[in-house]
């Protein structure tokens, strides 16, 4: 296992994210994760940043509606990934 710092630690997410995101998209038969990966790496800091912030779960619902728009991801899996890492931080 390589050693995760400095700014490539945010910017990737770990083998555990990365599966936790591969079981959500099955859920939905969703083949390509790689959008869907880099929502993760923008949630995981939002959360790392503002876990204290009682506005964050408003927040991330909003950010996940935007990317859902933008990119044309599944909204409902996006706040399975959300939901996902909340319970993980």
């Amino acid at each position: 296992m390589k050693k995760r710092t400095g700014k490539n630690y945010l910017d990737e997410l770990s083998g555990e994210e990365e599966g936790a995101i591969d079981r959500i998209l099955m859920r939905y038969g969703i083949k390509s994760a790689s959008d869907y990966y880099k929502f993760g790496v923008k949630i995981r800091k939002l959360i790392g940043r503002d876990r204290n912030n009682p506005n964050l779960d408003k927040e991330v619902s909003v950010i996940a509606e935007e990317y859902a728009i933008k990119k044309e991801l599944n909204k409902d899996a996006l706040i399975d990934i959300v939901k996902d890492f909340r319970n993980k931080q």
